[in-house]
């Protein structure tokens, strides 16, 4: 017994010795995981940084072409470059939120959706990125019409499952179609179950590697990688975002025919009307090829009371024109484009036959828009260039259009309702490109900029020049933006100078740190202009937001008093008011301290201090508790003062809040 007992003891020890070496080895790899969570962190918010910069400039450059005067197709290219950059900005913040996604924390976005839009935004962008002279594919997107205009739901979402759905078809399939079809499965208690099918004519997927699909990091051979990019994480993040919703996702494919991706989500009816769009009664002679965009085509022209006359040939069509009677007046032909040279010769011929000889207006479709851009005499004909998949709502507005008489288009500005003559702005960026766009933007408005490479540039101009604001960049080489920002307050001629950061920092808990180190707002990047104008009037000029600034100013910080005891000198009341709430912080912690140390004497010179210099600065409410409080502790010590130095406190801490707020004159 003795024996077994020792043996038993043996044992266990060796056991505890055994999890206490367990314990270590996870509370080891414990650390290595947190340590890993927060590179992860720290890599998406650097990635996010790297990627909204170029797109800043991207997105502003789009926006000042905007402005000039384009034809048709200029202005389909622009369109499609701002789409297509929201579009990645989307896609930016979904990578951002990938861990929730992992973790299963992603919260979903309830918001009015319009499936037939989204959809169609979706091909807008896509045809224009993906397809090529190379491929002959025919896109077409099919919404039952038993599908509410209206639905509630997270678009970005549904734009970000159909983005990789109709992305990952059009890529795998040469010749043939892409097609995406909706209907209305079922509806309960007001939740609407909608059916979603991609269907494509592409290259398929063999049966053996259909498990695999949604492993993330996979793809279903090396070879396809090699040729077609990609990550492997699409198909994974798409499952998760339809299982969010309550839904399922599955697939069929056979390798060299096609493959059909359906997925069921429930979304919400919305209180929002559909609006019916009114019939429009015209005859419309089309040119269309594919048999398949002929139904598309007709299904949705029928229903707004247009009779379409289809032609597959142009033979076909010139015979159509020559041969109409009397009482068949054509309102307009729609002729298909291809991008084979021969085709757009006779697309030409066919414009100027109909232009000019039958008086009937001609509106372009294709889906290659560089191939017509080689041709302006085609754009010049036509009344409109449509991309295909034709959208439902473009192709309405070019329908309505044909009876208006030409337009010249207007130039959009941004309405300047302030002058900007003489207003110097600071703007510190280590990109040159972002630079350019910001001059590009304020020097039109009479804005004199001047530009910082550096966190060091901007302190060196800054010690020569006097700036009424200044668009600061967060991460720069050697010093950052926030670095910067907090010697810029030290230095007399910056103090109170507005400071808006210009970041492509996203996390909240960044922009809070921005914050703290003394700018006084920040946006997002890619910024607009008219964003950036308004922040400028907004920190500059008198703004509705600066009647607010006032109201919360007022029996704080009287400016009109700061100004009258020294004559209205601007510099000098400035100074002296920072020279005041540069010291309340570490007044207030001298306060503390003698209070709690019960130092009567000592806690009265501090007092008696800042009750003399608040005098001199415009600062009421401080002065007044200030009197108070001295008062207090001269006739009756320590004794029932706590609430009259809680006061005392507030004051001090309401100076330092509104300090930012305060709008000095221009010297």
């Amino acid at each position: 017994m003795l024996k077994s007992i020792e043996q038993a003891t043996e044992d266990m020890r060796r056991n505890m010795d055994s999890m206490e070496e367990k314990s270590a080895q996870l509370h080891i790899a414990n650390r290595e995981t947190s340590e890993s969570n927060r590179l992860k962190t720290q890599f998406l918010a650097n990635m996010s940084h790297e990627v909204r910069t170029p797109l800043n400039a991207i997105l502003g450059y789009t926006q000042l072409l905007q402005k000039d005067k384009l034809d048709n197709q200029q202005r389909l290219y622009i369109n499609t470059i701002e789409q297509s950059t929201n579009s990645l900005l989307a896609i930016i913040g979904d990578i951002l939120d990938f861990s929730k996604i992992e973790a299963g924390k992603l919260s979903l976005e309830h918001s009015e959706v319009n499936i037939r839009e989204l959809i169609d935004d979706v091909y807008q962008i896509l045809s224009a990125n993906l397809l090529t002279h190379k491929k002959s594919v025919d896109l077409i997107p099919e919404v039952a019409k038993e599908v509410p205009e209206w639905l509630i739901g997270d678009a970005i979402r549904i734009r970000q499952i159909l983005t990789n759905l109709i992305g990952n078809a059009i890529k795998f399939t040469h010749n043939g179609f892409v097609r995406t079809k909706v209907t209305l499965e079922q509806q309960r208690n007001g939740q609407p179950t909608l059916l979603i099918q991609v269907i494509d004519s592409g290259i398929g997927i063999p049966e053996n590697k259909l498990n695999s699909l949604f492993k993330a990091f996979s793809q279903v051979n090396t070879s396809t990688t090699r040729q077609f990019g990609g990550t492997g994480l699409g198909l994974v993040i798409t499952k998760k975002l339809v299982e969010q919703m309550g839904g399922e996702i599955e697939v069929n494919s056979e390798s060299g025919v096609g493959s059909n991706f359906r997925f069921r989500i429930n979304l919400q009816n919305s209180n929002r009307e559909d609006q019916p769009q009114e019939a429009i009664h015209k005859n419309i002679l089309i040119f269309e090829p594919s048999k398949g965009y002929r139904h598309y085509l007709e299904s949705y022209l029928t229903s707004i009371q247009i009779n379409p006359i289809f032609c597959t040939t142009l033979e076909h069509l010139i015979r159509r024109l020559n041969s109409r009677q009397d009482e068949e007046e054509i309102d307009a032909v729609l002729l298909s484009v291809s991008g084979e040279d021969k085709d757009i010769a006779q697309s030409y011929e066919l414009a100027v036959y109909a232009s000019e000889s039958c008086k009937i207006p001609c509106i372009l479709m294709t889906q290659l828009p560089g191939k017509i851009n080689q041709h302006p005499e085609l754009q010049r004909l036509a009344c409109d260039v449509l991309l295909k998949p034709i959208s439902h709502k473009q192709l309405y507005k070019s329908l309505t259009s044909l009876d208006q008489q030409p337009l010249e288009e207007t130039i959009n500005s941004t309405p300047n309702t302030i002058p900007f003559n003489g207003l110097k702005v600071l703007a510190v960026d280590d990109n040159q490109i972002n630079l350019q766009l910001v001059s590009h933007w304020l020097t039109p408005n009479n804005i004199e900029v001047s530009l910082a490479h550096s966190g060091q540039a901007a302190l060196d101009l800054c010690a020569r020049e006097n700036f009424d604001l200044i668009l600061m960049d967060i991460q720069m080489p050697e010093m950052d933006g926030m670095e910067t920002t907090k010697r810029l307050r030290e230095h007399k001629n910056t103090t109170l100078t507005p400071i808006i950061a210009l970041t492509a920092h996203a996390l909240n808990s960044e922009k809070q740190e921005i914050l703290n180190s003394g700018m006084n707002a920040y946006l997002t990047k890619p910024v607009n202009e008219s964003k950036l104008i308004e922040v400028i009037q907004e920190w500059c000029f008198s703004h509705p937001s600066e009647i607010e600034s006032d109201r919360s100013l007022e029996g704080i910080f009287d400016l009109e008093k700061s100004l009258s005891i020294v004559n209205d000198q601007v510099p000098i009341a400035r100074d002296m008011f920072n020279m005041l709430a540069d010291s309340l912080e570490s007044e207030k912690k001298l306060i503390n301290h003698h209070f709690k140390q019960e130092e009567l004497k000592k806690l009265i010179q501090v007092v008696h201090r800042l009750h003399g210099a608040s005098k001199y600065c415009g600062t009421p409410s401080l002065t007044k508790h200030a009197g108070f409080l001295e008062s207090h502790l001269k006739e009756l010590g320590l004794e029932e003062v706590e609430e009259v130095l809680l006061d005392f406190i507030h004051a001090i801490d309401q100076v330092l809040e509104v300090r930012n707020l305060i709008k000095w004159p221009q010297e």
